[in-house]
């Protein structure tokens, strides 16, 4: 069923704020106060993490893969596989928030029955995108072989459902966008699309890639792992941090951001629909989570045929047995 509002991660919490002019608070503090991008942000947050400080960056040049904003509030969503109902509950509530920019971090199709309509949102909106291995598997630039059988099932489907609209859409799209000169949009890993960015070893071996291709980059927003994740890399030092409700970056680390995802059909431990807020001004991180009718999205796909069976699950698993045998 839906809901109302972002529920926060964690417990509320409430402190007197005493920040500097930027609206940045002191090391070790922070409040409602500090949160970024509209005014239901002073109620509910949950525990915040400091990472301190703030900077003010340049512009980069403009080029296909390059925006060249001023500081802006951006909203972040990625891995939206088709659910209409959690994409329109993600935006209802970014919003509220009066963001400037709107950026999905690819997989807008796949998995779930409205893969169509949400490509027509994410265009519709005029929101960036990067692609995602379920918008390239999609309409046949990536194959089957590493998708679990789930997923590669209900790709099939995608496939034989995609418009000529959505399709042109898809294939249009780039593998990254940069903004400010210093903020990184990618799906996965910068050099695999379907890597799953989860622990700091692989946080180092992409930091290493990014900091040669963008030696500008101060942040890279990811997706493809469906977890809310923060890695702060200094030199050779990489950390994972709370995925907090407030995070606070410093100017000269490095961080990979995973905001989590909109779609939440194959999470065990809830169905809430993901997003972040970044303010490149004030250097903060938000993470927030949505209810949204997530029975109504899951008959829509087993009606529509997006959900494997028992049986056919077996045979796939048994062709998948057969072909690494073969290898």
């Amino acid at each position: 069923m839906s809901g109302r509002g972002a529920a926060p991660f964690g417990g509320a919490h409430d402190s007197e704020y005493r920040g500097d002019r930027a609206g940045r608070p002191p090391v070790g503090e922070w409040n409602a106060a500090a949160g970024t991008g509209g005014p239901e942000l002073g109620h509910n947050l949950a525990r915040g993490t400091f990472l301190a400080g703030a900077g003010t960056g340049g512009r980069g040049p403009l080029g296909s893969h390059e925006d060249a904003w001023a500081m802006t509030v951006y909203g972040i969503l990625s891995d939206i596989h088709g659910n209409l109902e959690a994409l329109s509950a993600v935006l209802a509530a970014i919003d509220e928030r009066g963001v400037d920019r709107l950026v999905c971090l690819g997989d807008i199709v796949g998995y779930n029955a409205n893969s169509n309509e949400c490509v027509e949102i994410v265009r519709g909106r005029g929101i960036d995108s990067v692609a995602g291995n379920h918008d390239l598997i999609s309409i046949g630039r990536l194959g089957f072989d590493r998708c679990a059988n789930k997923a590669a099932f209900a790709l099939r489907r995608t496939r034989k459902a995609l418009s000529s609209e959505s399709r042109a859409f898809l294939a249009a799209l780039e593998p990254h966008r940069l903004y400010e000169g210093r903020w990184l949009a990618i799906h996965g890993g910068l050099d695999d699309v379907q890597q799953y960015v989860r622990t700091t070893r692989q946080a180092q071996e992409n930091a290493v890639i990014l900091q040669r291709r963008f030696p500008t980059v101060e942040a890279c927003f990811y997706g493809h792992t469906h977890e809310p994740r923060i890695f702060e890399v200094r030199e050779d030092e990489v950390r994972e941090l709370p995925a907090a409700k407030v995070s606070w970056l410093q100017s000269g680390k490095l961080y990979f951001i995973n905001s989590g995802s909109v779609d939440a059909s194959r999470k065990r431990e809830h169905k809430l629909a993901e997003f972040g807020v970044f303010d490149s001004n004030k250097l903060s991180v938000e993470l927030h989570r949505v209810p949204y009718d997530h029975e109504s999205v899951e008959e829509k796909s087993i009606r529509g045929g997006y959900r494997i069976g028992r049986v056919t699950e077996l045979l796939y698993s048994l062709r998948r047995k057969i072909s690494s045998m073969s290898k």
